[in-house]
Order: C-alpha cells, then sequence, then structure tokens
C-alpha cells in the first residue's frame, strides 16, 4: 500500500512557483497610480482646499474660513439654483423610472413582434450628445415657427412659450432630459426583468393572479435594487445639469433654469471667484454622497426583508 501512494504521488504533476519581488510589479501599477493622483486626487484636494480661501485667479490665497460656505446658504441665487436642480432632476427621474420600466416592461413580452426594432428606437436617444438634442429641440420647441406649437395648434392650442415662461422652460428642460436619457434606464430595467426566473409567473398563474397582481408581487419586488441604482445614477445625473438648459435657455428665463452646475461655473470661470466655486463643488460632493448612501441604505433594508 505504501508503494502504491508514493508512485501516485511520484506520478502528479508538479507544481513549479516562479520567485518574484515586489519591486517587478511596480511598474505595471505605476502609470496608474501617476495618473490617478495627478488628475483624480489632487485636484479633489486642491479644491477642498481651495474652497476656504479667496482667490481670483492671480496672487496669494486669502483664508477665510467658511466664509464661502456661509455665503452659499445666505444666497438667494444660489438657493434657487438648488431648488431648480432638484425639480428638474426629481422631475426627470420620475419620468425616466416611470416610462423607462413602462416600456420595459412591455418589451419583456415574448410574443411582441420586433422586439429588437423597438430597443433599438427607445435608446436611440441615449447615442444623441447633449448638446446636439439640446438645439434640436430648441428649435422645435419655438414659440413662433417650431414644430411643437404647429401640431399643437390643430388641436386648439395656441402658441405655447416654451423656453420664454420660467414654468415651460422648467418643463421643456426636463422633457428634453427624459427623452435622451430614458434609452439608458431601459436597458437596466430590461436586464433586472430579464433576470426573473419564469417558474414564479408560472406559479402565480396556477394560483390565479392576474397581470396587475403579478407586476405587484412579483415584478417590482425582484427589481428593487435596480430601481434603487437607477434612482443613484439620476441623483447624480440630476446634479450634473448643465449643457441641455445652457444650450437651451442659458439659464433663463429669470434664472429659472439655472442649475448649480452652471451657477458654479458663472461663479468660477465668469467672475473669477474659484474660491466660492470650488466651496459649491464640495458641497455637491457631499450631498450626493448622503444621497446615495441613504439610497444604498433603504436598498439594503428592503434585500435584508
Amino acid at each position: 500500500m505504501a508503494r502504491v501512494f508514493q508512485t501516485l504521488l511520484q506520478s502528479r504533476p508538479r507544481r513549479h512557483y516562479y520567485p518574484y519581488r515586489r519591486s517587478s510589479i511596480l511598474p505595471f501599477i505605476l502609470p496608474f497610480v501617476i495618473l490617478f493622483v495627478v488628475f483624480r486626487l489632487w485636484p479633489v484636494l486642491y479644491a477642498v482646499a481651495l474652497s476656504f480661501h479667496e482667490w481670483p485667479g492671480l496672487g496669494d490665497w486669502n483664508f477665510i474660513g467658511f466664509g464661502n460656505y456661509t455665503r452659499f446658504f445666505t444666497d438667494r441665487y444660489a438657493l434657487l439654483t438648488v431648488f431648480n436642480t432638484v425639480f428638474m432632476g426629481a422631475g426627470e427621474l420620475l419620468l425616466t423610472i416611470v416610462f423607462g420600466f413602462t416600456f420595459a416592461y412591455m418589451l419583456s413580452n415574448r410574443k411582441l413582434p420586433m422586439r429588437g426594432f423597438f430597443r433599438t428606437i427607445y435608446f436611440i436617444p441615449r447615442v444623441v450628445a447633449l448638446p446636439v438634442g439640446a438645439i434640436v429641440f430648441t428649435l422645435m420647441l419655438h414659440h413662433e415657427v417650431g414644430v411643437v406649437n404647429y401640431v399643437l395648434s390643430f388641436f386648439g392650442v395656441g402658441n405655447i412659450p416654451w423656453l420664454r415662461h420660467p414654468d415651460f422652460a422648467r418643463i421643456a428642460v426636463i422633457l428634453v432630459r427624459s427623452w435622451i436619457g430614458l434609452g439608458f434606464v431601459l436597458i437596466y430595467f430590461t436586464a433586472g426583468l430579464e433576470g426573473i426566473p419564469d417558474d414564479l409567473y408560472e406559479s402565480a398563474d396556477i394560483d390565479g393572479a392576474n397581470g396587475i397582481q403579478k407586476l405587484v408581487f412579483i415584478t417590482i419586488p425582484m427589481i428593487r435594487r435596480v430601481i434603487v441604482f437607477v434612482g443613484i445614477i439620476g441623483t447624480v445625473a440630476a446634479f450634473q445639469l448643465f449643457p441641455v438648459p445652457y444650450m437651451m435657455t442659458a439659464g433663463g428665463p429669470s434664472r429659472a433654469t439655472t442649475p448649480v452646475m452652471m451657477y458654479m461655473v458663472n461663479r468660477g470661470i465668469g467672475q473669477n471667484q474659484y474660491g466660492f466655486a470650488s466651496s459649491i463643488a464640495v458641497l455637491l460632493v457631499v450631498l450626493l454622497g448622503l444621497i446615495a448612501l441613504v439610497q444604498f441604505r433603504i436598498g439594503g433594508r428592503e434585500r435584508n426583508n
């Protein structure tokens, strides 16, 4: 028996371990580390330090402590931009989630003809660049020669000042952003719906559940993680709102479509208030981090339940 085990041990292929030095890994990770430090870490630390100073772009920094932060919370214009960002971002997030889930649920039906065609049609707006889409819709929403008001005139609707009235301008930005972001959300919901096992729906059919009951008690609970994820990326995208209102309305009328990002750029690049602009950037990062943490907590609590 001992000879048998010895023969088996000798017949096993030997593993060759090649000695290496830790210094040999450094050339492979050094380019990434240098690029990360130079283009990611250093700008963040520089912005945080600059947010506690006044600096017009030339000369020495003037330390003012939390003066830039208190100025932001006492500036009516700054608070208006926060309201604009939250209002337009919430409207965009609501529309993209509702219509994205609705279209994805309709396209999840394998018996639906031309499923691939419709998926392509819904995703095409995502390929369009934001400035290009904004310019096209600016022409379409023109109050005199726009095609939207021309079509509405057949239904007895007068010329709507889409880009000249504050409320209509916000609605126009929400619609354009939702149209562009719909395809991106549709992909995530489609992937989540296709990951639901068919056994659950078959069991529901045996129990006599109708379509609404299967939607409420099977489909939505199974894609809660997808909904939370879409909510997080939608919230981050909402606070990065800049190209569409800049190209369509330039922040007007009456500053009704000026988001926080545009306000930060105007204060920094436009008025050389780089310290104040840096404090706005820091506040945005902190706010987005807190929102993402809350959403992750909600998603984790639902997963544990």
